[in-house]
């Protein structure tokens, strides 16, 4: 029997008192249920979790908007530069997490390199780049906030996000939202300029994956570009391993 349960707290609840067998289990209360001597599993590489810049679309998107910031590389390297992943793993994960390189690809998935590091936290490097984007002032924001299974710290994640920003001048405002209700907007490429926290479960082959979230004609796509569509495409037409690999990348 599955039962859908959102409170953390009523879980828990339901453990002690028998009504639960298992629970999804955030990180800051692990400590506090191992304490009352019930097995904690914490599974590693299970999944990866990071903030996506949506609305970056090709013209012809009837929700493209040209004056969203984060289309200049400038200002979506400064984003990435101001976030402490550091503290995020200490004080929301409760050390059991690790800052991710990139999205989606984990090590042990095909197309890994060991070689590959996350951004440094580096506040003074990222305004200037808003500088250099023409935001010296920074600029503001909206973020939807909402909970999936198996990463229920999402939104104590977004609102960390929208705190380091605010140290480089962009100002965010965060909207909880159902994710069946965010769902629709991002499986029909239809999301205005708008950040939003999503994770993804391990996949050895990530080929199918990437050409879901960055190819153009895909639903759910992540960006919209011509060079993004070449790459995607590409590991879909090899079906030798190690050539596919190298492809993604």
């Amino acid at each position: 029997i599955l039962k859908q349960v959102a409170e953390h707290t009523t879980r828990v609840a339901m453990l002690r008192t028998g009504e639960a067998d298992i629970i999804d289990l955030p990180s800051f209360m692990v400590d506090e249920v191992r304490k009352a001597g019930f097995d904690v599993r914490i599974a590693p590489l299970a999944l990866s979790t990071w903030i996506t810049l949506g609305g970056q679309y090709a013209p012809s998107n009837p929700v493209y908007n040209p004056k969203n910031p984060w289309l200049k590389r400038e200002v979506r390297q400064a984003l990435n530069l101001a976030v402490n992943r550091d503290e995020i793993v200490k004080y929301i994960f409760k050390g059991t997490a690790k800052p991710a390189a990139l999205p989606y690809l984990m090590p042990g998935t095909l197309g890994w390199n060991d070689s590959w590091r996350p951004y440094p936290y580096d506040v003074e490097r990222a305004k200037k780049l808003l500088v250099e984007a023409g935001y010296p002032n920074g600029f503001g924001m909206t973020m939807r906030t909402f909970s999936m299974s198996g990463l229920r710290e999402m939104p104590q994640i977004a609102e960390a996000v929208a705190t380091y920003w605010a140290k480089i001048g962009v100002k965010t405002k965060l909207i909880p939202i159902e994710y069946v209700t965010h769902r629709t907007d991002y499986q029909n490429s239809k999301l205005p300029p708008l950040a939003f926290p999503f994770r993804y479960t391990f996949e050895q082959n990530l080929t199918r994956q990437l050409t879901k979230a960055f190819y153009s004609k895909s639903k759910g796509t992540h960006a919209e570009t011509p060079a993004l569509d070449a790459l995607a495409a590409e590991p879909l037409n090899e079906i030798d391993p190690d050539k596919q690999a190298a492809l993604i990348s």
